[in-house]
């Protein structure tokens, strides 16, 4: 995107050559990078593929990677863990590109987090709930429930902006549910909630 030509910019200042990664043939980055690589920024197996071919005809070896103006850490966390490079997890990129998996395991470790869980249909949708993609980017598909807006609408966005199709709903803290009662049952999370819940919300899985 254009967002990116001022990072890459910015790294030719302080003295690094750039790799620049896009899809995209026409992508404004590639105006200013010193090698181009036509690949997704969303998928890290052909761009590994990829970046090691650069290595094997002598372009040089990386110092880092970034992922400039593109919600990609898990794909900049593969390329790392790929070339011993520094940086976030894989594990830790995986997890804050997914909302259902990340608050799961932040309510695990003990950090308070919304009443949360899948939504399998518009049916499991209440009033005033937060509905999103479990994966997508950019806040794309987030809606709040509030007074006319169509919960089947908000379900089937979500639903189509998530790569892997899932929907996510999150209760706002505000709002009083009655008491929850978690349990770790051999490394897996269970959150149950009173019966009045909707049934999405009364088994939350990891």
């Amino acid at each position: 995107s254009t967002e990116s030509v001022h990072i890459i910019r910015r790294a030719h200042e302080l003295g690094f050559r750039t790799v620049v990664v896009d899809g995209n043939k026409d992508a404004p980055g590639f105006a200013l990078a010193d090698t181009r690589v036509l690949s997704s920024c969303y998928h890290a197996d052909d761009l590994i593929s990829q970046l090691h071919g650069l290595l094997a005809i002598g372009k040089g070896g990386f110092d880092g990677v970034l992922a400039a103006a593109t919600d990609s850490p898990h794909v900049a966390a593969a390329v790392r863990q790929a070339f011993g490079l520094p940086g976030m997890s894989v594990e830790a990129a995986e997890l804050s590109v997914d909302k259902h998996r990340q608050k799961t395991r932040l309510l695990v470790d003990g950090i308070p987090v919304p009443v949360f869980g899948y939504a399998e249909s518009p049916q499991d949708l209440l009033s005033d709930m937060v509905v999103k993609p479990a994966d997508s980017r950019g806040a794309r598909g987030v809606q709040r429930l509030l007074k006319g807006v169509d919960p089947v609408k908000a379900y089937e966005q979500a639903c189509a902006l998530s790569p892997t199709g899932r929907v996510v709903v999150e209760q706002l803290p505000s709002q009083r549910f009655g008491r929850r009662r978690e349990f770790l049952l051999q490394h897996r999370f269970e959150e149950l909630v009173r019966t009045d819940v909707p049934r999405i919300l009364d088994v939350v899985r990891r």
